[in-house]
């Protein structure tokens, strides 16, 4: 519910709705990474706003899970975690991020717990 899609989606709809502009992923991803090329500046600012607000959110979101995020590091991973980056960093004192920006970092977490799963371990085996 609160992962990049929906971010992407977030920040397309707002610059479809002030510049009339129907962007990319790509295009998007390209600005979060910090290499927007000849993008005007009023959008880039605009995605990155809509960036900082998507992140605010989703820390929101934990917290109200009941998690403290200021008591504990809390985890970014995988491909979100490294276009996020940058928001993510510059939350204000609001949690301590530990951001693990592999972007293939949860397709190894899966690769390692179906070997686990195969082996038997954490089934008793």
């Amino acid at each position: 519910e609160l992962g990049m899609i929906r971010c992407i989606d977030e920040i397309s709809e707002q610059v479809r709705r002030l510049f009339g502009l129907s962007m990319t992923t790509a295009q998007i991803e390209s600005a979060l990474r910090g290499s927007s090329g000849g993008m005007d500046e009023r959008i880039r600012a605009v995605i990155h706003a809509q960036a900082g607000k998507y992140a605010r959110n989703l820390l929101s979101a934990v917290t109200e899970s009941g998690l403290d995020i200021r008591a504990m590091p809390t985890i970014f991973l995988g491909g979100g975690a490294a276009l996020l980056k940058r928001h993510l960093s510059a939350t204000d004192g609001l949690c301590r991020p530990l951001i693990l920006d592999d972007v293939s970092l949860n397709a190894k977490g899966y690769e390692r717990l179906v070997g686990q799963m195969s082996r038997g371990v954490g089934h008793g085996g």
